[in-house]
């Protein structure tokens, strides 16, 4: 009797101490949704070994899971409503820089090959909102490139970015 009180004792101080675990992502992208009633999780680039195991009430995932994002890098600092892109990016040599910012102003586009040379330069003038800039590339050879953007806006800020791009020809 003492045998089976010592047992069943046992296993409810095992039960006692178990943990509940967060599923984790580790990947180049994806996402991770959960509301009361179900959580789903996506994710790219990573092949995941996942398994699940549960008992109607608990479940267990093993795998590489992790629902936010854990990135090393330097945030660029963008004015309100700022935002730059290229697209796209690899191109032949043509593509159009984007850029939408709260404030007008003069804005120079660099172009550097991996030596530092300046292969290109653009001087332009913009206005509040959506601007647009066209590059043609096409006499360069295939390659990274580096597209340095100063914008010095109406208002005395100034902003700069500093964006690779690779020219396939």
């Amino acid at each position: 009797m003492q045998k089976i009180i010592l047992i069943l004792l046992t296993v409810f101080l095992i039960q006692a101490k178990a943990q509940s675990v967060s599923p984790f992502v580790i990947a180049s992208t994806g996402g991770y949704f959960s509301n009361g009633t179900f959580s789903v999780s996506s994710t790219f680039g990573e092949m995941t070994m996942v398994e699940t195991f549960t008992d109607g009430t608990n479940f267990l995932t093993q795998g590489f899971q992790q629902p936010f994002s854990n990135t090393t890098g330097i945030s660029e600092i963008i004015p309100e409503s700022g935002s730059y892109s290229i697209f796209p990016n690899p191109s032949d040599g043509n593509f159009m820089l984007t850029y939408h910012y709260a404030s007008g102003g003069s804005a120079s586009f660099r172009v550097y090959n991996t030596l530092g040379q300046e292969v290109s330069n653009i001087i332009t003038k913009f206005d509040v909102g959506v601007n647009f800039q066209n590059f043609n590339l096409h006499s360069l050879a295939s390659g990274i490139y580096f597209l340095e953007a100063d914008y010095s806006f109406n208002d005395g800020k100034m902003l700069k970015n500093v964006s690779k791009i690779n020219i396939t020809n």
